[in-house]
Formats: C-alpha cells, sequence, structure tokens
C-alpha cells in the first residue's frame, strides 16, 4: 500500500503538470534545413510553447501557409515579426518574404530533445 504522504505529493505533482501544459501549451516541431545552424541542427526535434514573449532574439516556430519554420525574432513592430535564420546563406525568411503578423508566430522554442546529444533549452 502505497502512503498517504506519497499518493499527496503525486496527486499535487499531477496537477501541477496538468497545470502547466494547460498554461503553456507545448507542442512539437522540426527544424528543417540549415537555416538555423549553429543553433540548431537540421533534423533537431524541439518544443514550442504557444504561451511566451515574442521579442528580439527569440527562436519561435512560425506558420507560413501549410508551412511551418523555425527562425529567430529580429524585430517586432505594429503587429508584424521580422524572423531571420542564423545561417542566412541557406536561409528562407524576412528577408525574401518580408515580415510576418504576430499571428504566424505559433509559439516559442525552448528546448532540444532530439537528438541526444544536442538537447537542451534553446537561447
Amino acid at each position: 500500500m502505497i502512503p498517504l504522504r506519497r499518493l499527496t505529493l503525486l496527486a499535487l505533482g499531477s496537477l501541477a503538470f496538468v497545470a502547466f501544459l494547460r498554461r503553456w501549451r507545448p507542442f512539437p516541431a522540426v527544424v528543417a534545413g540549415e537555416s538555423m545552424v549553429p543553433t540548431l541542427a537540421p533534423g533537431s526535434f524541439v518544443v514550442a510553447t504557444e504561451r511566451g514573449p515574442v521579442r528580439p532574439g527569440a527562436v519561435v516556430v512560425v506558420a507560413r501557409g501549410e508551412l511551418e519554420a523555425v527562425k529567430r525574432v529580429a524585430s517586432v513592430e505594429d503587429g508584424l515579426v521580422t524572423v531571420l535564420g542564423d545561417n542566412p546563406e541557406h536561409s528562407t525568411d524576412s528577408r525574401e518574404f518580408g515580415p510576418v503578423p504576430a499571428e504566424a508566430v505559433r509559439g516559442v522554442v525552448r528546448a532540444v530533445y532530439w537528438p541526444p546529444r544536442r538537447a537542451g533549452l534553446v537561447s
């Protein structure tokens, strides 16, 4: 039989985890191509959250039609976000298609979870 204290801690931990998921709404994304090298390697799997500040320097997931791209925010002005790849020679970004509406930013990238050797927080 599990002691009451352990059950209480398990229940509180579970509630905290559910609250985190509901508030931050994490989702996975995949880095395609070399536009974010050296920060993110092609094929890296990242976790992003729907909530969080979209400010210059943040790495974000941007929706462009049916596609999603992982880019770094260069500026935020008047409801428009300018996004750039860290590797300009291999990046299709706002230099080519212009700023995107703030609503196109799906979320802020928080961490890499695959491959394991590159796992960690994204800054």
